[in-house]
């Protein structure tokens, strides 16, 4: 027997109704949850599960944003999430620890669910993930019916640790053992451990053409998949599938895009508005990523970096695009990676001069940058990343953006982390300004203007 039932949800000064479908079992418990915390500017790091949440304690962060391949938590049962099916070491050995030791802590954790596992999608990769768009093979992209396994999925992360309590037979875990006496997934819902989640990692643009094509994600493939995972495209996918379903209290934040690249967020405008009812952009947060270089020119997609050209905002010619993405109205904007290598060989590595050591620059380039992004409106930055590669020793591309040495190296911190202590312990950060845009000797500097408005005010 089918019913569906209404449930008012509380959470801070707004009430949702909330319409569950039950298929026989008990009703839904639904819990009071105090409100959301959003107020400040957020500053954060990049990670992984396996990264020691005490680094980030040690400086005064409150806030991470940690990457998970989807194969490592889900499996053709459900969740498999403590211990984790994939990834799982003895700093946390599952979800639930490290969102358990996070909340102890009082650091706010975005979770970046991405990649696609390879018994969902098959592409003889080896590591059990890929980077291939999260449907089954010949699957309409820009369907948001393609990706209701996916968002089905979402659904269950966000009943298991988001603040609504869901009934037994909705809930799905994966009980199959990894091997003979293993500790299996047990049902748990309502854990209150998280209050925002990014369901993809970027556009991956540098894939189209090449082997790897349907890695790279079309803005009409991204619109699909936020709004199936958003809401399960506004109820029409099913009584279990989005995040907003199982917790219309979870942030959803949207999958970080490479630079800003104004055509592609038009494109996605578009879709929003001609395929959903709203016809509003199916998260709560925008998420951008960008790495000031050199190189970089105003509007210029993708970028052309600079050998060793990692710089100041006020170097980089790009930068105040930002300034056009904090204007959709009821939409704050995060910069969830941002940062520069210590060592080269890297497009992006910090290049001392005089007396200033790599290391130093990279950490000038950080809190300028963290400055400049709260000058300019953005609501929370995400430093990437947290430690340094575990190849960070011979340099390459983004292995030694580390605030920290990796572990193999003792996870020592670096000038940068020792500036973000002091500007994180500072009172209100002591944000500087408009100063931050002033012309630049060196490489000059846009004028501030907001610019066109790339998005609808729905």
């Amino acid at each position: 027997m089918i019913m569906q039932d209404k449930y008012k949800v509380k959470f801070g000064d707004q009430s949702v109704i909330v319409e569950v479908e039950k298929i026989g079992g008990d009703d839904p418990v639904i819990v009071t949850p105090p409100p959301i915390d959003t107020s400040g500017f957020k500053i954060g790091c990049n990670l992984f599960p396996w990264t020691p949440l005490r680094l980030l304690d040690s400086i005064g962060m409150k806030w991470a944003r940690c990457y998970c391949s989807s194969g490592w938590i889900w499996q053709p049962g459900g969740l498999a999430v403590q211990p984790m099916h994939q990834a799982e070491t003895q700093e946390n050995h599952g979800t639930d620890e490290m969102l358990l030791k996070a909340k102890g802590l009082g650091i706010n954790t975005l979770l970046c669910i991405h990649q696609t596992p390879e018994w969902f999608r098959n592409t003889g990769r080896g590591d059990g993930n890929n980077d291939y768009a999260p449907i089954k093979s010949g699957a309409k992209r820009d369907d948001p019916a393609s990706f209701s396994d996916y968002a089905a999925f979402l659904f269950q992360v966000a009943a298991r640790y988001g603040r609504v309590n869901h009934p037994d037979n909705f809930l799905r875990v994966d009980t199959t053992p990894r091997w003979s006496g293993d500790i299996l997934n047990e049902k748990k819902t309502g854990m209150d451990l998280l209050t925002h989640m990014e369901p993809w990692n970027e556009e991956k643009w540098w894939k189209k053409g090449t082997t790897e094509n349907e890695a790279y994600i079309e803005p009409e493939t991204m619109a699909a998949l936020m709004s199936a995972c958003y809401d399960g495209h506004e109820g029409k996918l099913g009584a279990a599938v989005g995040i907003k379903t199982a917790d219309p209290s979870m942030q959803v934040v949207m999958p970080g895009l490479s630079d800003f690249d104004m055509a592609y967020s038009v494109k996605m405008d578009v879709w929003f508005t001609v395929n959903r009812k709203d016809r509003s952009w199916p998260c709560d947060i925008l998420n951008y990523h960008h790495y000031s270089n050199t190189g970089n020119k105003k509007g210029q997609i993708p970028a052309q970096w600079h050998s060793e050209g990692a710089c100041l905002p006020k170097d980089d010619a790009n930068f105040q695009a930002v300034k056009e993405l904090v204007t959709p109205k009821g939409k704050k904007v995060w910069v969830t990676e941002f940062g520069a290598d210590k060592v080269a060989p890297s497009m992006m590595l910090a290049k001392g001069f005089g007396a200033k050591s790599n290391e130093q620059f990279q950490a000038e380039i950080i809190i300028e940058s963290i400055k400049a992004y709260k000058a300019a409106g953005v609501d929370g930055v995400f430093v990437f990343a947290g430690p340094d590669d575990y190849g960070a020793a011979d340099g390459g591309q983004f292995e030694t953006c580390g605030i920290w040495s990796s572990e193999v190296t003792g996870y020592k911190p670096f000038q940068s982390a020792i500036d973000l202590k002091a500007y994180l312990a500072a009172p209100k950060h002591q944000i500087e300004s408009a100063k931050h845009y002033k012309k630049s000797d060196n490489h000059g500097m846009i004028k501030a203007g907001a610019g066109k408005r790339p998005f609808k005010n729905n």
